[in-house]
């Protein structure tokens, strides 16, 4: 029998004896048999389930088919979002050159240039909250398909969950990335209406689950989590709100990731990956705030982390780039301004700045 088999049948009994302790009113038992046994054989169970559909969404087990998986992903963003993450590391590489020659202020002698590995607080590539998305319905899909039955509105979230989420772009073909880099259909979506930039990286693969929109792979997924809301549903419906609540929290915590790893056949044409954080995971001072005006509107009020796993020197490697979008004013300006900063970051070599050969006007 297997480790989840075990827990499950765990959990069934478990479950089995709240039930007696809440018929016996007894509330002091059920309250210690809740915390002491259901919920962390629940966060046990989840977090096994979780661990096998994870699985199913990792790119170095995915087939290596026509919609090549390899080392280079696409993500679209601000030119002002490239610039303050270069900024970021020319200030952190001149900051520490000057740290090694305050070091040494006696010593006269040609020394060889030293440099710490200094880019963990230097640029990276942000992880935006889920909540202000395309997708009005993102983190929902997934919850939505689920509990589609009325016997298990107890579970359904009654308070707005969320993610921190950096989103990239699965070339479809390994051999032509730029047909993604460069891509009208992503330049609207993603890319600021084409006044943005796009960037072709290298990124650790194992840091990557992919996106699902096939119906077939959710059901999947629902086959192996329904069993587990059938266990909970009964004791549920003998529970006050408090209960219900707490076995709510402990569920979708658990699938913090899971449930931004499904999404509607309509956006297919992504071909995402995603780096995801569960906002449950982040201390409250690992959180930064933006407050952005675009256009005519009010502005926008955005909340993102960061994280060394995506440190620019690191996914901005050589033989990757970065492309200007094809409404950006003074492109050629730009282009060698962005030449100069990765100059000054020690990015130079190896990585190279491309305008879009898309004709595009927004309208």
């Amino acid at each position: 029998m297997s480790d989840s088999e075990t827990l499950k049948r765990e959990l069934k009994q478990s479950v089995a004896t709240g039930i007696n302790y809440i018929q016996d009113d007894l509330t002091a038992s059920f309250d210690k048999h809740l915390t002491d046994i259901i919920i962390p054989t629940l966060t046990d169970l989840l977090k096994a389930k979780s661990d096998e559909i994870q699985q199913q969404h990792s790119l170095v087990n995915a087939p290596k088919d026509e919609h090549g998986i390899h080392g280079y992903f696409i993500h679209y963003t601000s030119v002002n979002t490239i610039f303050s993450m270069i900024q970021t590391q020319a200030h952190e590489v001149s900051r520490s050159r000057t740290n090694t020659k305050v070091a040494q202020p006696n010593d006269s002698s040609p020394q060889p240039e030293h440099r710490e590995n200094t880019h963990h607080s230097g640029g990276s590539l942000r992880l935006y909250d889920s909540a202000h998305f395309n997708d009005p319905d993102e983190g929902n899909y997934f919850a939505n398909q689920l509990l589609d039955s009325p016997q298990y509105d107890w579970l359904k979230q009654d308070t707005s969950t969320h993610a921190y989420i950096a989103s990239f772009i699965i070339p479809k073909d390994k051999h032509r990335p730029e047909d993604a880099r460069d891509n009208l259909v992503f330049w609207r979506t993603y890319g600021r209406e084409g006044e943005g930039c796009s960037l072709q990286l290298n990124i650790d693969q194992t840091k990557l689950s992919r996106v699902s929109y096939d119906k077939d792979e959710l059901q999947n997924t629902i086959d192996v989590l329904q069993p587990v809301v059938e266990i909970l549903t009964p004791i549920s419906h003998k529970s006050d709100s408090r209960i219900k609540q707490r076995l709510r929290e402990t569920f979708w915590r658990s699938l913090g990731r899971i449930k931004y790893l499904y999404k509607s056949v309509a956006y297919e044409y992504e071909q995402e990956c995603r780096y995801i954080i569960p906002a449950l995971d982040i201390d409250d001072d690992e959180v930064s705030f933006e407050y952005k005006y675009e256009g005519d509107s009010t502005g926008q009020l955005r909340h993102y982390c960061e994280t060394d796993d995506l440190a620019i020197p690191d996914i901005l490697g050589s033989g990757c780039s970065i492309t200007i979008g094809p409404c950006v004013s003074d492109k050629d300006d730009l282009k060698a301004s962005l030449d100069t900063l990765l100059k000054r970051a020690d990015m130079s070599s190896g990585r190279s700045v491309f305008t879009s050969g898309i004709s595009y006007r927004r309208t």
